[in-house]
C-alpha cells in the first residue's frame, strides 16, 4: 500500500510502504517534490525510486538500532507535515 501526503507544491511529501510477510516493516520514503512537477509525476517519481532504494535496503544488513532511530525521526516529520496540512486547511 502506498500513501502520498503532499501539503502543497515543493513542500515535503511521505510515502509509506507497508511490507508484505516475512519482513512486516513499515518503510517510509520522504522525499521533496520540484516546483516543476506535478504531485501525479511526483508520485511516479517517488514509487520507481523507492523501489530501487528497498531492493538495496533489503539485501544490505541494517543495523536495527540505526533502523529505529531513522524511524522515530521520520515519525516525527509525518507529525509535523500533518500539522502543516491541518494549518492550510484552517487558513
Amino acid at each position: 500500500m502506498v500513501s502520498l501526503f503532499c501539503s502543497s507544491l515543493g513542500q515535503p511529501a511521505l510515502v509509506i510502504v507497508l511490507m508484505p510477510e516475512p519482513s512486516s516493516l513499515v518503510f517510509i520514503f520522504v522525499a521533496f517534490a520540484l516546483p516543476l512537477f506535478t504531485c501525479h509525476l511526483h508520485l511516479c517519481i517517488c514509487i520507481a525510486f523507492f523501489s530501487f532504494v528497498s531492493l538495496v535496503f533489503f539485501k544490505v544488513y541494517i543495523d536495527m538500532a540505526l533502523f529505529k532511530l531513522i524511524l522515530f525521526i521520520l515519525i516525527v516529520l509525518l507529525e509535523m507535515l500533518l500539522l502543516d496540512l491541518i494549518l492550510i486547511e484552517i487558513k
